[in-house]
């Protein structure tokens, strides 16, 4: 069974595999953007809400600055599903169908303009069911975001250490 981290690790990988088929460039994985991402996640589960905004109207803008992330532009992409409460990589593939299937969210993932993204993938009860959460945020760095040095490779075996 994958921990949440590496569901997102997939997640990330099957996003660049669909850029690679139409011809675009991979998304360079950000420490700060899979924090924005995973703190939204875990937020909307843990305050019942499904929305791009917070109860309290803070943006994904807000939430990637306050990860540390400075961006010269953004979108965000969430979905959810029910779920059985148990991590596997076929919730990955669930959300992503969500997101491919709906023009909006297709065209973030499809993004010219975003170079870097982050994925929070998280489990828990939303309106009394089980279900898995899913948030995608792409960013355009600042030059001064750009050079810093929290870039990574995904990978399954050590992905925040």
């Amino acid at each position: 069974m994958p921990t949440e981290a590496e569901v997102e690790a997939y997640m990330f990988n099957r996003v660049n595999e669909i850029r690679a088929q139409n011809g675009l460039r991979s998304y360079r994985p950000d420490a700060e953007l899979f924090e924005a991402a995973d703190a939204h996640s875990t937020d909307m589960l843990a305050r019942d809400y499904f929305s791009h905004r917070s109860p309290e109207g803070e943006s994904a803008g807000n939430r990637m600055k306050e990860a540390g992330y400075s961006w010269s532009g953004w979108s965000e992409i969430i979905a959810r599903s029910s779920d059985n409460g148990v991590a596997e990589y076929a919730d990955a593939d669930r959300l992503l169908n969500l997101w491919m299937n709906s023009p909006g969210h297709r065209s973030a993932i499809l993004s010219t303009t975003s170079t870097e993204a982050g994925f929070g993938i998280e489990y828990g009860e939303y309106n009394g069911r089980s279900n898995v959460m899913g948030t995608g945020v792409f960013g355009r760095p600042t030059s001064a975001e750009a050079a810093e040095s929290d870039k990574f490779v995904p990978t399954t075996d050590d992905w925040f250490a």
